[in-house]
């Protein structure tokens, strides 16, 4: 999605696909800004990114997938007022977003071909967010990331009358443990959420 906004470019260094099981591993992916500096670093890396489908949910015309993130790298570079920053960040998301309010969520799930993250896996990740404006905030970094999630998915009959869960673990600045458990059913009217946090 990220290729599709205005200002970004995603490439990839390799390629592989199996027909048995289905699986699609891409390596060495980046996203980019536009215009690309020399010296940039992509606001997003990741070494290996691996999804499984179901032939048999395939069949039945199901989208149900497996998927496994290594060494996800986000570096964001805050280069205006944070809250300018992020606002015009989420305005280029809703250009191509179809979801433009929260409460349309859930009718816009119903609305696209059946679908299931049955498992999500991230390992060995971080998220690095640095301040080059003239406040220059200390940098932010969440590091040691494991997050899994499951469970999430657009149809009531897929979802076995089980919540979507996710539960990511990571080290703060190096030093202090974060944890995060959520539990949410994207479906509700309004979607319904319940999330612990421990520090």
């Amino acid at each position: 999605a990220l290729s599709q906004i205005d200002g970004y470019k995603a490439t990839f260094a390799q390629l592989h696909v199996s027909l048995i099981p289905l699986t699609v591993e891409l390596g060495g992916l980046e996203v980019h800004e536009q215009p690309v500096k020399e010296s940039a670093t992509p606001i997003l890396q990741c070494a290996v990114m691996k999804t499984r489908l179901y032939w048999r949910e395939l069949l039945r015309a199901n989208w149900v997938n497996d998927t496994a993130l290594h060494r996800l790298r986000i570096h964001w570079t805050l280069t205006s007022a944070p809250e300018i920053e992020v606002r015009e960040k989420v305005e280029k998301l809703r250009e191509v977003s179809p979801v433009k309010q929260p409460n349309q969520l859930a009718a816009y799930l119903r609305s696209v071909p059946p679908f299931k993250i049955d498992s999500l896996l991230v390992t060995d990740s971080e998220v690095v967010i640095t301040d080059k404006t003239p406040r220059a905030l200390p940098t932010l970094r969440l590091s040691n990331i494991r997050l899994t999630a499951q469970n999430f998915t657009n149809r009531a009959r897929l979802n076995e009358g089980l919540p979507a869960k996710l539960d990511m673990r990571a080290l703060l600045q190096n030093s202090g443990r974060l944890g995060i458990t959520a539990k949410m059913d994207p479906l509700a009217k309004p979607v319904h959420f319940s999330t612990t946090l421990d520090l």
